[in-house]
């Protein structure tokens, strides 16, 4: 059975006007209503979601390099695994929750490259056997933590920059 024509209009216009499906606004799922905010209020608390995920995150990877020092494996077998293991999960449990923030409107294309270039450091080093030493694992978000920095993300940057 058809729909007349101008039923389905009404609906179509109904659907554009109320709206339907996710808004794609992050605020939405922050949980806390803010629908626009200000770059000094993302920044603060940006920092915060990151300082929360990096607590503990150097010990984690030393105490996991003592434990598995004498497991036998090569030392990039070893440097590939702590990084894959410990700092990894890390880093995407940071992206999960800064992407949970709402952006303030004129900076979102800058946030979403600069976490886009995160995860792409994150991919890249997920696959990797065999990684020469924690530095040179740190060396892959060199990117993105240049491009944090300028934006005052400096708790969200990952390795000595």
């Amino acid at each position: 059975m058809r729909l007349p024509l101008a039923a389905t209009l009404l609906v179509a216009l109904g659907l554009a006007v109320g709206g339907c499906g996710d808004s794609g606004s992050a605020a939405d799922s922050d949980g806390d209503g803010d629908a626009q905010i200000s770059r000094a209020e993302y920044v603060e608390r940006a920092n915060a979601a990151c300082r929360r995920e990096n607590a503990g995150l150097e010990e984690a990877m030393a105490a996991y390099l003592e434990e598995h020092r004498g497991d036998g494996d090569p030392a990039p077998v070893l440097y590939a695994n702590a990084v894959q293991r410990v700092l990894l999960p890390a880093v995407e449990a940071q992206i999960w929750r800064v992407e949970r923030l709402p952006e303030p409107v004129e900076e979102e294309m800058e946030i979403r490259t600069m976490f886009a270039h995160q995860r792409i450091s994150v991919d890249v080093l997920a696959v990797r056997s065999h990684i020469t030493s924690i530095e040179a694992a740190e060396k892959r978000f060199a990117r993105p933590a240049k491009q944090m920095r300028a934006f005052g993300l400096d708790d969200c940057v990952i390795g000595r920059f």
